[in-house]
């Protein structure tokens, strides 16, 4: 089961979410959602692989071209890349009546480091 707020997974006959304190309905079905995270390809010089997380949870690490597809809920959650020259954090809230929510990034290249660029996020 997954707290309808935060979409923390919370334990089978919990009262109260864990992360957030929202109060859990027992009665209430939690639609599963796809979150697609997906690094758009580049052609030159972006070699070096970025961290995803969702949720303060490491869920892959993509390279040039690569994508992730991770089962979570509907709700807020955040979605976070891990760069040398800062963290990139996006908040996201997938509506009930979305299926999936697909998020694209790209790299771009600082005088240092490397970043990242979200480019898209579309709600299917």
């Amino acid at each position: 089961m997954f707290c309808t707020n935060c979409g923390t997974k919370i334990e089978e006959g919990a009262v109260f979410c864990t992360e957030c304190g929202t109060k859990v309905d027992q009665d209430t079905e939690v639609k599963t959602v796809k979150i697609k995270v997906i690094r758009e390809k580049r052609t030159m010089g972006f070699a070096i692989p970025f961290p995803v997380y969702i949720d303060g949870e490491k869920v892959a690490t993509l390279s040039n071209g690569a994508m992730v597809e991770v089962d979570s809920t509907s709700g807020h959650h955040l979605v976070e890349f891990v760069c040398a020259d800062g963290n990139v954090k996006q908040e996201i809230d997938i509506p009930k009546d979305h299926e999936c929510v697909e998020i694209k990034f790209r790299t771009c290249m600082g005088l240092i480091a490397a970043s990242a660029k979200i480019t898209s996020i579309e709600y299917k």
